[in-house]
């Protein structure tokens, strides 16, 4: 919990049993993943992932980091591969999905993404979120791991030149994790991936948790 605090992530060793990891590693082979950078509601066709996004054990994690309840708030999972190799830039994470557009303060850039609602909120709001990444596959510099650079979430929504001062000040973390490892990280933490140089399948499931109550009529968008 202090590292969560103080650094913005936490690597979690063997989190998920390897039989659930391996049940879904088989749907995603068999789902329209392959070839895709990543994909939205994957747990709407995928029973394994649905499970996992449920199981209590995650729920108690994310639960233990907000010190509070938790609901999910959006569901992810990103491939890089063979068929998707790519890498991304130095960023937060700023944008959650919602089901309804309110006139908020602090709420802004509502637009539409595959089908779903998104806002970026105030960054209070953010500061109440923790997102879980299930590592499927190993993963390390090698094969395009997730780097981070600690402590940047404790200085709320950074500008495009406040961003760059800590990518040239700061020093980042390469975070190598075992299929079955789980990474906490806080959305406000700066991060970025390079593309594999060894081709070895990258698999991950992100999911985000908050504590957060949204304002009624507003409801988070997973379903």
């Amino acid at each position: 919990m202090d590292s969560f605090l103080r650094q913005g992530f936490v690597i979690i060793s063997q989190a998920v049993d390897s039989d659930i990891i391996e049940r879904v590693k088989q749907e995603l082979q068999a789902s329209q993943l392959s070839g895709r950078a990543g994909a939205r509601d994957l747990e709407e066709s995928c029973d394994s992932i649905r499970a996992l996004v449920a199981s209590h054990a995650l729920q108690k994690i994310a639960e233990q980091l907000l010190t509070a309840p938790v609901s999910v708030v959006r569901v992810l999972v990103f491939n890089k591969g063979v068929d998707s190799n790519w890498g991304v830039s130095w960023h937060q994470d700023l944008s959650v999905a919602v089901t309804t557009q309110q006139d908020l303060p602090g709420w802004k850039n509502w637009r539409v993404k595959q089908g779903r609602l998104h806002v970026q909120p105030p960054v209070a709001v953010l500061q109440q979120m923790v997102t879980l990444r299930v590592a499927l596959d190993d993963q390390d510099e090698r094969n395009g791991c997730l780097c981070v650079i600690p402590g940047s979430h404790l200085f709320g929504r950074l500008s495009e030149s406040e961003q760059q001062d800590y990518i040239e000040q700061k020093s980042s973390v390469s975070c190598s994790l075992q299929a079955g490892d789980l990474l906490a990280m806080s959305p406000l933490l700066l991060h970025a991936s390079s593309k594999s140089l060894n081709n070895k399948p990258r698999r991950v499931v992100h999911i985000e948790f908050s504590n957060y109550q949204l304002p009624k009529p507003m409801a988070w968008a997973y379903r």
